[in-house]
């Protein structure tokens, strides 16, 4: 079955796209997709995470989160990623 008739073959610029702006190194604004601003945000603040835990002080990792979901592309991410920083 294919999703709204696009064949997979089709998506597969979008992906490649995706992956190649999914992390902050990569402008906000190359970020055209509705793909790659999904990316970036189910991923950015899990790899922060997972890179500083354990390496720096628990100050830096939250100061960074902070700063980091600011930097979401999406308002729906934003309030999620809030929610559960206030829950944690």
């Amino acid at each position: 079955m294919l999703h709204l008739g696009i064949k997979p073959e089709q998506k597969i610029g979008t992906v490649l796209h995706a992956i190649r702006v999914h992390d902050k190194t990569a402008s906000p604004k190359a970020r055209t997709s509705i793909e790659s601003k999904i990316l970036y945000d189910v991923v950015g603040v899990l790899r922060c995470i997972r890179h500083f835990y354990g390496k720096k002080p628990i100050e830096f990792v939250l100061n960074d989160i902070d700063a980091r979901w600011e930097g979401l592309a999406l308002p729906e991410t934003q309030n999620l990623a809030r929610q559960d920083y206030n829950y944690i």
